[in-house]
């Protein structure tokens, strides 16, 4: 395309648009006792029911989606210290006759956190006697502190939705426990690996969008470049944009996208295999996308090879992240490696293995964003000409920022948080900490600055329900310092000499916040109404009264 004549990729009005990757499978055979069999022509390795189902194992898994979770794996107390063979000494699995786990999987999860992904292997034989599995090369050499698990076979099947794939010479039999008869469900089977294909590689795209296509149910990487994929953007392309999309249940990354002057917005990316959003480039714009449930990163900004910075001059804005724990080790909601000039802001991210890692990432600006609930810390940080200013960090595993060597420097100003932890090599007055409002201190945190106060109540509307605006009460408000930042993370005016530490601001006498909050809901309208109708001076009272009728 051109400036003057864009293509778009669009729905037609009032139609909607389904990029399908499997096949409906049909023709359920019943086994008895809730199995079900079926046969495909073509090799098949997932399928989905509305979301993607378990393929059985053992240890059991309990989400399909939490493929990293330790709980379903045995620990490796008799190694081998082969890539070929282990000792089964679990007796539910060691309790089995003479090469009975044949044409089974066995999945290695090894204590370097290199995950599952590469480190599968078919059985080919097993031992009754001493208790060993031989199965074919494995990546890496199975030693003590490894885990593992057994998968993909038929007597591992105990539970709902749980499957079994077998090859055959014609294509694959699937078996699957289901209560309800699959003939009368919409149950797919992955089978194709390109969705929507942008381009070849050095051919130069321009002033391309996508808009408002679902897709679903493919193979390979939804969206990355030199693979089979969703969607192929390789360099160079510029001026495009990519918006309104549903992309789920994809059996790799979400988005991968190649280019410069890039949009990607409001898209809806969630229960993939990989990475939600992946970017390589310069001026890219991430805005309003809502990415949760998928196993990898929420955000992923950068690339291990090429020239540096690989990401420059860009911004992250207004995205909900949640939900991003599956793979327990380095699941962030938002990574930086190798990049340059980025502003991450107005972001909520909340339940992820870890909210926000920053390495080989100088000058990055974070400001007005909701960290909570987070896996590890909320930021590690390890480049100068770092800012983080007007944030809210709470509730992570320990503290809200980690600063690492290289971190010399950093601001932060203006922010609630949990706490500080210092590497040994970076020192206190090395880095700009004043304003800020802590809720506790690290072990290593030994003091902070002259403006800034510890083990302080925030005060919080409703932190049970994610609700993080400041109540009147706050210790927050008109404690920070101006430093340019006009408004908050919902677009509230910061304008006060002395704005409020956190991502939010407090709205002082809005008539009709009977809660606090700094907005009025429909609730209070009703329950400020009720109020001046039958004289009731007791807001919680009204505000209980007007919940209860909208529920019931």
């Amino acid at each position: 395309g051109q400036e003057s004549m864009l293509i778009t990729f669009q729905a037609y009005p009032d139609e909607k648009v389904v990029l399908e990757g499997g096949i409906k499978l049909s023709n359920w055979e019943n086994l008895g006792n809730n199995l079900y069999k079926t046969t495909t022509d073509f090799p098949a390795s997932m399928i989905y029911e509305s979301q993607q189902l378990m393929n059985a194992q053992y240890p059991n898994q309990l989400d399909a989606y939490d493929t990293y979770d330790l709980n379903y794996f045995l620990p490796v107390t008799n190694p081998t210290n082969t890539n070929t063979e282990l000792i089964l000494e679990d007796d539910f699995l060691a309790n089995q006759p003479d090469n009975y786990w044949v044409g089974a999987t066995i999945v290695l999860y090894d204590k370097e956190g290199n995950g599952i992904f590469g480190n599968q292997a078919k059985i080919t034989s097993y031992d009754s006697q001493t208790h060993k599995i031989t199965f074919s090369a494995l990546p890496v050499t199975v030693t003590s502190g490894d885990k593992y698990a057994i998968k993909n076979h038929l007597f591992l099947i105990d539970q709902d939705n749980e499957f079994v794939t077998e090859k055959i010479e014609t294509g694959t039999n699937i078996y699957l426990q289901s209560s309800i008869n699959p003939n009368q469900l919409d149950i797919f089977v992955s089978k194709l690996g390109n969705s929507f294909v942008i381009g070849v590689w050095n051919v130069p795209i321009n002033y391309i969008t996508l808009d408002g296509f679902e897709i679903q149910h493919y193979q390979s990487r939804s969206a990355w470049q030199s693979r089979a994929n969703l969607i192929l953007i390789g360099a160079p392309k510029q001026n495009i944009v990519i918006k309104n999309l549903n992309i789920h249940d994809n059996l790799q990354q979400g988005m991968e996208i190649n280019g410069q002057n890039i949009i990607i917005e409001k898209n809806n990316i969630h229960h993939n295999s990989g990475t939600g959003i992946g970017v390589v480039g310069s001026n890219v714009q991430v805005l309003n996308n809502h990415i949760y449930n998928n196993v990898g990163d929420a955000i992923f900004f950068g690339t291990g090879s090429g020239d540096f910075p690989s990401v420059s001059n860009s911004i992250i804005k207004g995205n909900l992240i949640h939900n991003h724990e599956s793979r327990k080790v380095h699941s962030d909601g938002i990574q930086l490696y190798r990049t340059n000039n980025i502003r991450i802001e107005n972001n909520i991210v909340h339940d992820t293995g870890q909210s926000i890692y920053f390495s080989s990432a100088p000058n990055t600006i974070f400001i007005n964003n909701l960290l909570v609930n987070g896996g590890a810390y909320g930021m590690q940080v390890w480049d100068q000409g770092i800012q983080v200013i007007h944030n809210t960090i709470l509730n992570q595993q320990y503290s809200a920022i980690l600063l690492r060597p290289g971190s010399e420097g950093t601001i932060i100003k203006n922010n609630i948080l949990q706490a500080i932890n210092y590497d040994s090599s970076v020192l206190f007055s090395e880095v700009d900490e004043d304003y800020n409002l802590f809720t506790v201190l690290s072990w290593n945190q030994k003091k902070t600055g002259a403006n800034s106060f510890v083990n302080a109540n925030p005060s919080f509307v409703d932190e049970a329900n994610y609700n993080y605006h400041l109540s009147s009460t706050s210790s927050a408000i008109d404690k920070g310092t101006n430093i340019g930042v006009d408004f908050d993370l919902e677009g509230v005016s910061r304008t006060d000499n002395a704005p409020d530490m956190g991502a939010y601001e407090y709205v002082k006498g809005l008539l009709g916040d009977l809660n606090g909050d700094g907005k009025v809901s429909l609730i209070e309208v009703l329950a400020f109404i009720k109020q001046i109708i039958l004289g009731n001076e007791n807001i919680s009272d009204s505000l209980q009264v007007i919940n209860n009728w909208r529920q019931g």
